[in-house]
């Protein structure tokens, strides 16, 4: 490919330069460049990302233009861009020497203190170059705003994120920042206000009426949440994000037939695609359409094989009909994306104990053990899955490697006391249900809830009752 195909929008003489070069370097002569032609073929190489040709090209230049700041601030760039840091910043100080006004070089600067996390010296030069009336101030201060927050100072992070939306109020990143910042000190309320602000003086940006939905919405205030979001939508019909951001509000009231003429406007768009129709199937499953809740994560899987959210509502949902081979192959798919994820193997492993693969159940309750030990709900089900296919000194046991790990939940004593109470282990349940009560006197209903019929058991009622007399 020649480098008119790869340099298109640039000048005929440009072109020229560079394929000049290019035939210099072919050929093995030495031609004559002036500083313009090898700063726009260092650019030329800078957005091919093409570092070795761009610092062969400003290694010739020096030898025939020795120390041009110009081409020494790209050299610094990319020497910062092939991790040669402490070598870009010996360069740049240099040509502070001579060149402290050229706010490139305190971009250059701040980003390569940034990155070995010198990160007051990063911010001091941003600082500068933002004085020098750089290009992109919004960009400068956003970097700036960057710096705060990786020291938590999110109040200083928000002071130069109005900066940059003073200086461009279209600045989407600036908005999503500034959200962030204000959720990690906890103010949704002056988030509020600051958009409200904002959006009197620039009231088309939907962006910012997206922030206002979504910052509504973490407040619980669903109706001014979906109104902001239909402001974003009327400006920008094409604005995605709002749309599923609308979904969510409208989901938060159970409003699941407007989500999901929602997120059916939304699935148009290609970067909807999977997602979209997941959420469409969750709302069915909430109304009870189960069978078209099944269609919609089936064509979410299609669209996106490797979604294991819809893999795992497939995989409940065959459960609950008892099509377990269905089941199975569902969260086995799961599983593939999210090998890690306890929640997961502990439905592989309820779906197996209900199609009767008791040993294949255990051995996913002992991988979903493994993730998470202190998961107390993966115990008690692993415990019930034993005790219920008559495993008893086994589900005993798990009990007590849960208690051992998890020695503050009085769930699984009162289970523990529920199992020995079952078998007729009277002074053993004794001893659990006393510890037990003593732990947690509020929770004993947890008890009755597993086995309803200790609610006419004379020695658990006495037991019960001395607590409550004390």
């Amino acid at each position: 490919m020649g480098a008119s195909e790869n340099y298109d929008n640039d000048s005929e003489q440009d072109l020229t330069s560079i394929e000049k070069y290019n035939d210099m370097i072919f050929k093995r002569k030495s031609y004559y460049f002036d500083i313009d032609e090898f700063e726009m073929i260092v650019n030329y190489y800078l957005e091919k990302q093409d570092w070795v040709k761009a610092l062969d090209a400003i290694e010739y230049s020096k030898k025939l233009h020795p120390f041009v700041p110009r081409l020494l601030v790209k050299e610094a760039d990319l020497l910062g861009a092939t991790g040669q840091h402490e070598e870009a910043l010996e360069l740049i100080a240099r040509i502070e020497l001579i060149e402290h006004r050229n706010p490139e070089l305190f971009l250059i600067k701040g980003s390569l203190l940034s990155e070995i996390n010198s990160t007051d010296k990063a911010i001091a030069a941003y600082i500068r170059a933002a004085d020098l009336s750089c290009e992109a101030k919004d960009e400068v201060y956003i970097s700036i705003a960057y710096e705060y927050q990786n020291l938590e100072k999110f109040e200083k992070a928000i002071e130069y994120l109005k900066h940059a939306l003073q200086t461009n109020p279209a600045n989407e990143d600036a908005l999503y920042e500034i959200g962030f910042c204000f959720e990690q000190i906890d103010k949704p309320d002056q988030m509020i206000t600051f958009l409200q602000a904002f959006l009197d003086e620039h009231p088309y940006c939907d962006h910012a009426w997206n922030s206002l939905g979504s910052a509504e919405l973490r407040q619980g205030n669903h109706g001014n949440a979906i109104d902001a979001f239909d402001y974003a939508l009327a400006i920008n019909e094409d604005f995605v994000t709002a749309y599923f951001n609308k979904g969510s509000a409208l989901i938060a009231t159970d409003r699941f037939i407007e989500a999901i003429e929602i997120y059916e406007q939304s699935v148009s768009f290609d970067i909807a695609g999977s997602l979209a129709y997941h959420q469409i199937g969750y709302c069915h499953e909430q109304l009870g359409n189960f069978d078209k809740a099944i269609v919609m994560y089936n064509k979410a899987t299609k669209i996106d094989n490797e979604f294991a959210e819809s893999w795992i509502s497939l995989a409940r949902l065959y459960s609950d009909k008892n099509k377990h081979v269905e089941a199975i192959y569902a969260v086995k798919k799961a599983l593939e994306k999210e090998e890690d994820n306890s929640e997961y193997w502990c439905l592989y492993a309820h779906i197996q104990g209900k199609a009767g693969l008791i040993e294949e159940a255990k051995l996913a309750y002992d991988k979903a053990i493994e993730i998470d030990l202190f998961n107390v709900d993966t115990w008690l089900s692993y415990s019930d899955l034993l005790f219920q296919n008559d495993y008893f000194d086994e589900s005993i046991d798990v009990l007590n490697n849960g208690i051992k790990n998890n020695p503050s939940a009085a769930k699984l004593y009162y289970r523990l006391g529920a199992y020995f109470i079952s078998v007729g282990y009277e002074t053993d349940a004794e001893d659990v249900l006393y510890h037990a009560l003593t732990m947690d006197f509020e929770k004993h209903d947890q008890l009755f809830e597993f086995m309803p019929q200790a609610k006419s058991n004379l020695f658990i009622l006495d037991l019960i009752n001395s607590f409550k007399e004390a």
